[in-house]
């Protein structure tokens, strides 16, 4: 009888759940405003999965292999593009995860402030992708 090997438990679909501003009640206090500035992060991409067991670097396995590019939409506003910046934010136990992101340079100009944005993954492969939570809420840029 033959007996495969085992493939180690990896983050393939992960689900958009939040989107987050500095200052977001949703982000522990660990999440330092100085980070914030460091990274060039606009916004936080919560996500829910987490492999319990799993190796620490789950995030940054699958970050390695989805799509960073994203749109953000808008009703009468321009579209801007977005993408993942290679900040990725862990509590280590599933309680909280997250990617940095930001907008394009040459799109935020683009940004309406008080805008309802909502978020698009472009995503580039079958297995290893982005999905948006139906609850998910906008997101707006005051500056």
């Amino acid at each position: 009888m033959d007996n495969p090997p085992v493939l180690p438990a990896e983050l393939r679909t992960v689900t958009i759940i939040g989107l987050y501003r500095n200052g977001s009640p949703a982000i522990p206090k660990w999440v330092t405003n100085d980070t914030w500035q460091k990274t060039g992060t606009d916004f936080l991409i919560g996500c829910p999965e987490w492999i319990t067991g799993g190796v620490y670097h789950q995030m940054r396995a699958f970050a390695k292999r989805v799509g960073h590019e994203f749109l953000l939409t808008a009703t009468d506003h321009p579209t801007v593009r977005a993408h993942l910046n290679g900040w990725n934010l862990s509590q280590g136990d599933g309680q909280f995860q997250a990617y940095g992101a930001q907008a394009a340079p040459e799109d935020r100009a683009k940004l309406a402030p008080g805008g309802a944005y909502r978020l698009q993954p472009i995503n580039i492969s079958d297995t290893y992708r982005w999905v948006v939570a139906p609850e998910t809420k906008s997101l707006t840029f005051d500056e």
